[in-house]
Formats: C-alpha cells, sequence, structure tokens
C-alpha cells in the first residue's frame, strides 16, 4: 500500500507530536516553518524546509500542526497556489473549530472532515 506523501508545517512541539502521532501511516517528506534558524536542520532524519523550498517537494498534503498560528500558515499556502483541497488543519480544540467557522476559511462540513480525519490518525 502506497502511503500518502505528506509535509508538516510546523516544526516545533506541535509539529513534533504529530508527526509521532501519524508516522507509521502516512511518509512525512519534509517539514516546513518559517524560523530561519532552523530551515535546513534534521528532525529524526526529515529536512525543515522554508515555504520557498515548497515547489521542491513531492507532497499530497500539508498537515498545519500550529494552534496558534494556523490562520497565518493556511493564508501563507494559499498565496503560494497550495490548492484548498491539498491543506489539513490536524490538531484538535474547540476554539481553533470556532475560530475556523468565524473566519470562514473552511465551511462547518469541511471542519466535520477535518475531526474525522484527525480521529483515523489518532
Amino acid at each position: 500500500m502506497k502511503l500518502s506523501k505528506v509535509i508538516i508545517f510546523g516544526a516545533w512541539r506541535e509539529g513534533i507530536s504529530l508527526f509521532f502521532e501519524i508516522y507509521a501511516k502516512v511518509e512525512v517528506v519534509a517539514f516546513l516553518d518559517n524560523n530561519a534558524d532552523i530551515q535546513s536542520q534534521n528532525i529524526y532524519g526529515i529536512k525543515i524546509l522554508s515555504l520557498d523550498n515548497l515547489n521542491n517537494v513531492t507532497y499530497d498534503e500539508i498537515y498545519i500542526s500550529s494552534s496558534k498560528r494556523y490562520k497565518e500558515m493556511y493564508i501563507q499556502l494559499i498565496e503560494r497556489g497550495v490548492r484548498k483541497d491539498k491543506i489539513k488543519i490536524i490538531f484538535g480544540s474547540d476554539r481553533v473549530k470556532r475560530d475556523l467557522l468565524v473566519y470562514s476559511a473552511f465551511s462547518k462540513k469541511e471542519i466535520e472532515k477535518f475531526e474525522i480525519e484527525w480521529s483515523k490518525l489518532r
């Protein structure tokens, strides 16, 4: 079975935690991070890239792991031409779900889909 190729956006605590939750179910091909101090380093052999290097990586989906900066990260990906259906916000929080509805980046149905996908990964 071919595993989905995933980039985790956010290489700090939440991104590493997400990596450990999903690494047996997907192929994590890269981490993305806005912090220039950690770009080009590795986490468990997986390169941390800048957004400028995004087009150099083959992936199926990008998982946003930050519960604090997910809006900004989502916008950055859209501005770089990433299709909305390739972006997943992967963490659980009632506050975040409310924010997503208010922000109108996602419909209620899309948020329910994220919740289902998140429960499959756990």
